[in-house]
């Protein structure tokens, strides 16, 4: 839940909440093995969130959909830019529980190995030392509530907790980038 008319809202991440995207913009087949391309989604959904880079779009609302737990943000009111961050500023991004806590020793073990060799973003990290989509974070000048508690954040991951949990076991551990591409929501 959002804290109305507060310039800055809290971000909530204790529940799973209800959809509150325009129903328009869920791909057809959803819940099915048949799922619409994003290539035959993305011309009819630009119309209401030409406000998200398309790499958004498919990433977090096509791919996601309703099983966002971010899906009651009002998309209609998110703005985005393109920055690009170091592994320690990447490393402070807020994460909900449920996406999983960083492990990157263990996780370093589990990920890289040959099962992962031909999926993302083990392919990427390995040739690129770094992901294939950039990640999506949101601004939380008032905070994240987790708990029940207020969480002071500069930023709460939205889409790409598997990107940021590989990056975080490879750091130290193999070769990667300086940087890499993050998108940042604020919300209007």
């Amino acid at each position: 839940m959002m804290n109305k008319g507060v310039a800055h809202p809290i971000i909530d991440s204790d529940l799973d909440h209800d959809l509150r995207w325009d129903r328009r913009l869920e791909p057809a087949g959803v819940g099915t093995l048949e799922v619409e391309s994003f290539e035959l989604w993305w011309p009819r959904a630009k119309r209401l969130i030409d406000n998200l880079h398309p790499l958004i779009a498919e990433q977090w609302v096509h791919r996601h959909w309703k099983l966002s737990p971010y899906c009651y943000l009002p998309i209609e009111r998110l703005k985005w830019r393109e920055e690009h961050w170091n592994v320690a500023s990447i490393s402070q991004v807020w994460v909900r529980p449920s996406f999983g806590f960083d492990n990157p020793e263990r996780d370093f073990a589990h990920f890289h190995s040959a099962r992962f060799e031909n999926v993302q973003p083990y392919k990427s990290l390995n040739s690129t030392g770094t992901w294939d989509f950039p990640i999506v974070v949101i601004e939380t000048p008032a905070g994240i509530r987790s708990n029940g508690k207020i969480i002071k954040a500069a930023f709460c991951l939205i889409e790409g907790h598997q990107r940021r949990r590989f990056l975080m076991a490879w750091h130290g551990r193999a070769p990667v980038a300086d940087n890499h591409s993050v998108f940042v929501l604020t919300l209007n």
